[in-house]
């Protein structure tokens, strides 16, 4: 601004030193109307220059001044040149309209981060920022969305305004982010425990947790194994998962049991036959899949006297040979399910009858190595059975029919009992009527070495059975 004033008074220096030799008056050249922004409320230092033409000295006289401060609105300047040798002066002007065209200045304001608080989002609170205007100065300010209202998920512009008196108005904006980070609130559910009867796995209902979440409220839950689904004896994790709309996905988890503490079904027509220095033991496997095997113990005399286990296994008869004649003997079979429990037992009795006085025989006769004696004839499938072998840890038996090994077997003990039907060969057998003969030998040490002694002997039978 200064060096604008220097400039207009050197002009005028300048024209007052210039010669003329004509003696007119001075010829004045203003600018242009002009309109500058106001720069304060008192409005705007305004400089301008002004041009005088003249053939002799002259003085110039603005009002107001360049460099003077121009009030908000048209102001008009007046220009005066006078020829100093002749007296004769010429006058021009032109207006300065200081304006307020400049809207208020908004301070800025930063985004601002909330996480959702309900369905509906979050509450935001802020600071109104401030406004100052350069004519008005501190000016009012407002915001919509205004300070406490209830922002959505997602993002939001909050847009602030102010107007100043001429109606200048300037804004500024920031965003409200609201996010939803937050998981799902999953329900506890206890571990669960249910029986069953037999089998290896059986269906189990539980009731699904139930999900709450704080933008989305009630949510669905998905869980592995699901409700109904077949879960095995034993103990299974079940997990539960639930997820919002927003991806965030919470979990939770119990145990589902599965015991089995029913015993089995109690075998039945049980029944104890004493014969050739041994009882024998039959019975029938019960009806129903929950039946593994059996247990038979065997106690001497009454009920309540000792007992001893005698047998365990999957077989359907048991010879006990560890009889004395003239005892009665009390057997017990208690059938066994996969997981252990035990039936209450089936009961049944034998006693050999008391050992007669033997008759002196007129002629020792030779202990026959195998029974029953060769070329017995039998109505039921026969008891095999031969002299032991020292440090023999298993026999091998064979039976022939016609010529043919129709079954092949490798007992631990010194017996075997037939059945009605085997399989041998992969082909399902019968012990039809005929005659068959059978040999055993001694094995020992491992069944898979397969290291045999001598041939113990060899017997006939003739099964014929009952009409």
């Amino acid at each position: 601004m200064k060096r604008l004033v220097a400039i207009a008074a050197a002009a005028l220096v300048a024209g007052v030193l210039a010669a003329g030799a004509a003696g007119d008056a001075p010829v004045i050249s203003v600018p242009t109307n002009m309109t500058v922004e106001a720069q304060g409320p008192d409005g705007a230092i305004v400089t301008y220059s002004v041009d005088v033409t003249s053939g002799s000295p002259y003085t110039l006289d603005c009002y107001p001044a360049p460099g003077a401060t121009f009030p908000i609105g048209v102001t008009n300047v007046s220009c005066t040149a006078t020829n100093t040798d002749t007296g004769e002066s010429s006058s021009n002007g032109f207006s300065i309209t200081v304006v307020d065209g400049r809207p208020p200045v908004i301070g800025a304001v930063q985004d601002i981060s909330l996480e959702a608080t309900s369905g509906a989002g979050a509450v935001a609170t802020y600071t109104t920022p401030t406004a100052n205007d350069v004519v008005d100065g501190p000016s009012d300010v407002t915001c919509a969305p205004a300070s406490g209202s209830t922002f959505p998920v997602g993002r939001s512009t909050v847009t602030c305004r102010s107007t100043d008196k001429t109606g200048n108005t300037g804004s500024v904006s920031f965003d409200v982010v609201v996010t939803d980070t937050t998981p799902p609130t999953l329900s506890k559910v206890g571990d669960v425990t249910q029986h069953m009867n037999g089998g290896t796995a059986t269906r189990v209902d539980y009731t699904t947790p139930s999900a709450t979440d704080t933008v989305d409220g009630q949510v669905g839950v998905a869980c592995r194994p699901i409700p109904h689904a077949l879960f095995k004896l034993g103990t299974t994790t079940v997990t539960c998962t639930a997820k919002d709309a927003h991806g965030n996905s919470a979990t939770t988890s119990f145990k589902v049991t599965v015991i089995d503490s029913t015993p089995p079904p109690t075998v039945v027509k049980l029944t104890a036959r004493a014969a050739d220095d041994a009882v024998t033991v039959r019975w029938h496997r019960p009806s129903g899949s929950d039946f593994v095997s059996v247990v038979v113990t065997r106690s001497p005399g009454l009920r309540g006297a000792p007992s001893s286990i005698v047998y365990k296994g999957s077989d359907t008869t048991f010879t006990d040979e560890a009889v004395k004649a003239g005892v009665k003997y009390r057997y017990t079979v208690v059938s066994v399910d996969r997981v252990g429990n035990r039936s209450q037992g089936a009961v049944a009795t034998a006693a050999l009858a008391a050992p007669k006085k033997p008759q002196q025989p007129t002629k020792p006769e030779a202990p026959s190595p195998l029974q029953p004696p060769d070329g017995t004839q039998v109505t039921e499938p026969p008891l095999l059975r031969w002299k032991t072998t020292p440090n023999a840890t298993y026999y091998n038996v064979q039976l022939y029919r016609d010529g043919k090994k129709v079954f092949s077997t490798w007992p631990e003990q010194n017996r075997l009992q037939l059945t009605a039907s085997w399989t041998y060969g992969g082909i399902r057998r019968t012990l039809d009527a005929g005659a068959y003969r059978w040999y055993v030998w001694p094995g020992f040490g491992d069944l898979a070495a397969a290291k045999y002694g001598k041939l113990i002997g060899t017997s006939t039978f003739v099964f014929a059975p009952p009409a």
